[in-house]
């Protein structure tokens, strides 16, 4: 599991005088940093990304990841927080409602919870990431591209019909990466 937390006033991971610091005082775009037990990247925002974008370029092989803060970001299950004189609406379209946590009882066709239930949302949030449905994810030059589920429907059938025409292929395959990288070709017409 990972989490997406958002710092609206910004952040830092780095001490004035180290080098990570230095480097990017220097103009560098990206420091990352490296121990035997965790990494950081600090990388410059130059495009904006998304959440999404995010989660699949650095949380990729996380079988949840927790976006805080954006309940608007379309397409994805959302769990919606209450609290008596805080938040006491749920704001988030019933369809993509996964559940509620509350500190009172809420009437909605979807789980809710308690905040002292952590066993049981966690149980719940991976249940929930354990019976997804296919997902395809598009990433061209860096931007995720959003697909309906028309779409993503088109690409699993055709990439597993090309995969499983290949020799050695286990038969239903769970996950296939394809990734291509175009090298600038110049006009060949005659």
């Amino acid at each position: 599991m990972a989490v997406i937390k958002h710092c609206s006033r910004g952040f830092s991971l780095d001490l004035p005088g180290k080098d990570s610091w230095r480097f990017k005082e220097a103009g560098s775009d990206g420091v990352g940093l490296v121990s035997p037990e965790e990494i950081a990247i600090i990388q410059r925002q130059s495009n904006k990304a998304g959440d999404l974008q995010l989660a699949t370029s650095y949380f990729r092989n996380m079988d949840i990841v927790l976006i805080e803060g954006r309940n608007t970001i379309k397409g994805i299950p959302k769990v919606q927080l209450l609290r008596k004189g805080v938040a006491e609406r749920v704001a988030i379209p019933v369809e993509e409602l996964a559940a509620v946590v509350s500190d009172f009882d809420v009437d909605i066709p979807r789980p809710v919870f308690r905040f002292n239930q952590i066993n049981e949302i966690a149980n719940f949030l991976e249940k929930e990431a354990h019976r997804e449905e296919s997902r395809v994810v598009l990433e061209i030059d860096g931007t995720v591209i959003p697909l309906n589920p028309f779409v993503q429907s088109v690409f699993e059938n055709m990439l597993l019909g090309i995969v499983q025409s290949l020799k050695d292929i286990q038969p239903n395959p769970q996950k296939i990466t394809l990734g291509v990288i175009r090298r600038n070709k110049k006009d060949e017409t005659l």
